[in-house]
């Protein structure tokens, strides 16, 4: 029996490496975390390549996001920033762990998504373009060179972009949501606009991205989950058919489930089970993990826990993982990063402190990688564990003197049918060709003594 919900052939095709590895009934995705599945590399070369340290005198970056790609190596984006100069960064890394090519795009300021598509990849950041700032969406061939980019009038700092078939991308951005062809023609490849109101923005997963994730069914429905949270309290969490190339009332074809109960929602991702994982903070800032039914009508399971980390978090989130469990990530202010396995009842099984921020993270043959920057948020950095979060090449990326508790506690929780009223938009698409350049910065792979 052909399942519920199926990935498009497109995400099919760059997971299939993983497929002997990572049993799944539930969602296959594509998105910002690298999601579900990852680069083959099942030998280990490829995680014992790391850790991978990416710097430069007087330099500033940090990874934003890391995606597997389907020649078994992985696409990670960024932030550089030399000389006072702003750009976007883009490092590809071979199945061998040997990094290809390290490019700076002066298309952006920022890459908030980097995603493969077909024979290209995609990003979308921010830049200023004309004197104003802007947002883009760009186009790079299988050497980080520029294809194409499109820049749009933008007033906000955060973006997306998911694959769709048919050479289709989801591209959101400063409260709206657009359907664009690969093809990045300005008078024709925009299919339609929409724009959430102004009670509502996209929640921010790692205070760059927006959580959210595409797939279709058996039907050949092709939704959009994602989620919001709103001025007032009251997060939720919406499904778009975004089938049609044609889409006029957005509300019709939109459910909309605000979660009672919840202060913020941190991160939404495909659950196990054919489902939808979300993690948010309650009123008294305690974490909760749901699952919900995909047509969220039912939270199935919840998980609230008090803890004693800080109250502010740079990034948070759950994606599914090995054996029907799942990994939770939180960068907490002062300590680095908390990584969390949970079982398939979202209890606790095993917890480490990492001395770095992790901003996305990977599931992949035999471990997690995990990319972001050092604690002092200068240099961009790869790491790895394997399974049972242990440490791969370098032990000092533990931090044993740290203790994290975690304690379950009740909190009512609960799903309200609500309206989030989505209206047409407007994008003002600019064509440009501004080539990426080599990117000067030295790759260390020493295992420091410590890693701020």
């Amino acid at each position: 029996m052909r399942k519920t919900l199926l990935i498009s052939a497109l995400i099919v095709m760059m997971f299939i490496t993983l497929l002997g590895c990572f049993n799944s009934d539930g969602l296959k995705f594509n998105s910002l975390s690298g999601g579900v599945g990852g680069p083959g590399g099942g030998s280990g070369t490829l995680l014992e390549s790391f850790p991978k340290v990416f710097h430069a005198d007087n330099t500033t970056a940090y990874f934003n996001t890391i995606f597997p790609t389907s020649d078994g190596g992985i696409i990670l984006s960024g932030y550089n920033r030399s000389d006072q100069v702003e750009d976007a960064l883009f490092v590809k890394v071979n199945s061998q762990g040997q990094t290809e090519w390290k490019k700076l795009g002066s298309i952006g300021i920022s890459s908030f998504s980097f995603i493969e598509l077909g024979q290209y990849y995609y990003s979308v950041g921010n830049a200023i373009h004309n004197q104003q700032y802007s947002a883009y969406l760009t186009k790079l061939d299988r050497n980080g060179n520029t294809v194409k980019i499109l820049y749009f009038d933008a007033d906000e700092s955060y973006g997306n972009l998911l694959p769709l078939p048919n050479n289709r991308l989801i591209f959101m951005y400063s409260k709206q949501i657009a359907k664009i062809d690969t093809d990045l023609n300005p008078a024709t490849s925009i299919k339609w606009v929409a724009r959430i109101n102004d009670h509502y923005y996209f929640a921010t997963y790692n205070e760059v991205s927006y959580p959210s994730f595409t797939y279709y069914d058996e039907q050949g429905n092709e939704y959009l989950f994602f989620a919001v949270n709103s001025y007032n309290g009251h997060p939720g969490i919406c499904r778009m058919n975004v089938k049609s190339d044609s889409i006029s009332d957005f509300n019709s074809v939109s459910t909309f489930k605000r979660i009672s109960g919840l202060r913020i929602i941190r991160s939404i991702f495909p659950s196990h089970n054919q489902g939808v994982i979300a993690l948010g903070f309650d009123q008294n800032d305690n974490l909760a993990i749901l699952r919900l039914t995909s047509d969220l009508s039912q939270i199935t399971d919840k998980k609230v826990y008090s803890h004693n980390l800080y109250s502010y978090f740079y990034s948070a989130f759950v994606i599914p993982s090995f054996n029907n469990k799942y990994l939770l990530v939180i960068d907490e202010y002062f300590t680095g990063s908390v990584v969390v396995v949970l079982n398939n009842n979202l209890g606790i099984e095993r917890q480490v402190v990492l001395n770095m921020r992790v901003r996305s993270a990977l599931p992949t043959t035999g471990g997690y990688i995990f990319a972001g920057t050092n604690r002092s948020r200068n240099q961009a950095l790869i790491m790895s564990l394997d399974s049972l979060l242990n440490p791969i090449n370098c032990n000092t990326v533990i931090n044993n003197e740290i203790t994290i508790t975690f304690q379950e506690v009740n909190s009512p929780l609960s799903l309200v049918p609500s309206s989030i009223d989505i209206s047409p938009g407007s994008l003002n698409p600019r064509p440009e060709n501004t080539p990426t350049t080599d990117a000067n910065l030295e790759e260390d792979t020493t295992c420091l003594p410590n890693w701020q």
